[in-house]
């Protein structure tokens, strides 16, 4: 398996900190051998499900609360045909 190290003789990351170098060497390996594990993608779902299912409870809860509106809008509108 080869390695694409050629980014690692550019100037510009030569004038990296060490800890910066680190953070490049990372997202280079994640863009070459997939980014995210099995584990980081399961978690990954997982919030994504609780972050779906916290948006479909709140559009709920709002248009629970906007029945009161909605009858008290149609009721005036009732009365103002009398």
């Amino acid at each position: 398996m080869a390695v694409n190290l050629a980014y690692q003789s550019d100037p510009a990351y030569i004038a990296l900190s060490p800890a910066d170098k680190a953070i490049v060497d990372k997202q280079q390996f994640q863009q070459n051998y997939g980014g995210m594990g099995a584990a980081s993608l399961g978690d990954f779902q997982t919030l994504l499900d609780r972050l779906e299912g916290s948006k479909i409870r709140q559009q709920q809860a709002k248009d629970i609360s906007a029945r009161p509106n909605i009858y008290a809008g149609g009721l005036a509108q009732m009365m103002s045909n009398f």
